[in-house]
């Protein structure tokens, strides 16, 4: 990506895994068991580019409250490596809780030895400040653990750290993971040829293809993506494309992905989600788009949406994908 925009990620650890990613300059999460539950953690990290932002959801313990740390950048895009995360480790690569194979290479930008608690940040949301980074059971921020959070509540987050910590500390020197590093195993398996058989594969080409800065001249020209955006009702936006004046969201595009074909349902929570950004985000419906990419779509979900069009001026984005040669290819459907 030309002038490539800098993001904000958040990787979610505990007192076990912390102190072995700061030790190997690795971030890191885990293996889900079945294969379209891996093709869904990959999707997570994918999207990550050298020089991206990271800061680390430190979870609840006994001995802390969960806090919020950082600043560290990305120094190598995500990488596929199962061993022990260093020679010695106890944990990331060791036992099955912890083999976080999907990984990332880090090291610090500015040293923030206080943290943030993570209530200091749940204030900022009541009061309206961030919006995009939702609580989940008290202790972990969202669902995913790695996940990305739009440019002005990233830097929302770092004013927060440079007050907590007045003084300049020396930079941790840390290690930098080997040359050759394994590509992440997305899965291209097609049936029928072009269609993907895991939805999470589609997603993961999608964000891969997103933080390259491609397929503007299809979806729009964005600045910014959030993967597995979670509403305040607990849904999951596939993924949410922002396209920024400063730190002012010009306009939103609201992606809906489908590795097969799109129903009516789809298309139905497709406009609720239409419906909320509208009623809380925006000034105007123009700066709302909704997106539809799938491989196929039935007659009655097009139906449905030229209706929708038809009644209130508002249509969709219809985008039809195609694999080839493992690539992605995405086309515009008339309607």
């Amino acid at each position: 990506m030309k002038n490539q925009l800098k993001k904000f990620w958040i990787f979610t650890v505990d007192d076990n895994t912390w102190p072995e990613h700061l030790q190997s300059g690795v971030a890191a999460i885990n293996e889900p068991p079945k294969e379209w539950q891996k093709q869904f953690a990959i999707a997570e990290i994918i999207g990550i580019r050298p020089g991206d932002f990271i800061f680390f959801n430190l979870r609840v313990s006994d001995a802390h409250p969960p806090q919020l740390l950082g600043f560290y950048e990305a120094t190598t895009s995500p990488f596929y490596d199962p061993n022990p995360i260093f020679p010695g480790a106890r944990f990331i690569g060791v036992i099955e809780k912890y083999l976080n194979p999907y990984r990332v290479g880090f090291r610090q930008k500015i040293n923030f030895p206080k943290p943030l608690n993570m209530d200091q940040i749940w204030l900022l949301r009541d009061r309206g400040f961030i919006w995009s980074i939702q609580q989940s059971y008290g202790d972990v921020i969202g669902r995913h653990a790695c996940f990305s959070i739009t440019v002005p509540e990233g830097k929302i987050i770092l004013k927060m750290l440079e007050a907590a910590n007045p003084v300049k500390y020396q930079l941790i020197n840390m290690p930098q993971p080997r040359a050759n590093l394994n590509s992440l195993p997305v899965q291209f398996k097609a049936d029928p040829p072009g269609n993907l058989h895991y939805e999470g594969a589609l997603m993961a080409l999608l964000i891969e293809n997103f933080a390259k800065g491609e397929f503007k001249k299809i979806v729009g020209e964005y600045d910014d993506f959030i993967p597995y955006f979670l509403t305040p009702a607990r849904y999951e936006i596939d993924i949410l494309l922002l396209k920024y004046d400063g730190d002012y969201i010009i306009w939103f595009g609201i992606v809906e992905a489908k590795a097969n074909k799109i129903t009516i349902e789809d298309i139905k929570r497709l406009i609720d989600y239409e419906n909320w950004f509208i009623r809380t985000k925006v000034i105007s419906p123009i700066q709302v788009h909704p997106i539809v990419i799938a491989y196929d779509y039935s007659q009655q979900a097009l139906d449905y949406i030229k209706r929708k069009r038809d009644y209130d001026g508002r249509g969709m984005k219809i985008i039809k994908y195609q694999i080839q040669k493992n690539n992605l290819r995405l086309s515009e459907v008339s309607y």
